[in-house]
């Protein structure tokens, strides 16, 4: 059975598997992404199912689109503070 993709339509990669990781743009190791979630870092992007780990793809999606208006933001505030 291949539970990449649940019944609710999710697109979900196994945190185990580093080259799926890797082919969906998520650029962080097992390791990293494992000790996140023990930490409870980044809750929206991680989906427990009979103990294997999965990032949600749209979560992850969220996440960096919240992550780069973050940044753009902090550069837009240091960039227009340097023209003052």
């Amino acid at each position: 059975m291949d539970i990449s993709k649940n019944t609710c339509g999710c697109e979900l990669v196994p945190v185990a598997d580093a080259a799926k990781l890797s082919e969906n743009g998520i650029p962080f190791s097992r390791g990293t992404l494992r000790k996140w979630f023990s930490l409870g870092r980044n809750p929206q992007i991680f989906i427990k199912v009979e103990g294997r780990l999965f990032i949600s793809l749209p979560g992850w999606r969220k996440f960096v689109e919240e992550a780069r208006v973050r940044t753009e933001a902090r550069a837009t505030k240091r960039f227009e503070s340097l023209a003052d």
